[in-house]
């Protein structure tokens, strides 16, 4: 039955998923995705929410959000948290557009 979910959801597009990977999922089990989410992100999910709502509040008052923005605010929380263990170059290239298109 979550299979067949699944696959309309794709598109009827013929998707192949273990039994045993169905078994884990309805058990709670985590998707590779939440996985890495969870071991190899750079802000906490505290820290994320946090950085949504300062940048709703910037909206809110005219600023417009821009890469810069979000990437100066980002960098100094975690230059703050994790001192010299954050390097130099910061978070990476991509890393502004990947968070906005997450959380838009």
């Amino acid at each position: 039955e979550v299979q067949e979910e699944w696959r309309a959801q794709k598109k009827d597009k013929k998707i192949i998923v273990s039994h045993d990977t169905i078994i884990w999922r309805l058990q709670g089990g985590r998707s590779c995705q939440q996985a890495n989410s969870e071991n190899h992100a750079w802000l906490t999910p505290e820290e994320e929410e946090n950085i949504v709502a300062y940048l709703l509040d910037l909206a809110a008052r005219g600023f417009p959000l821009t890469h810069k923005t979000l990437k100066l605010h980002v960098e100094t929380l975690l230059c703050a948290r994790l001192g010299e263990a954050f390097p130099e170059t910061g978070v990476g290239h991509n890393w502004t557009d990947h968070f906005a298109t997450h959380h838009t």
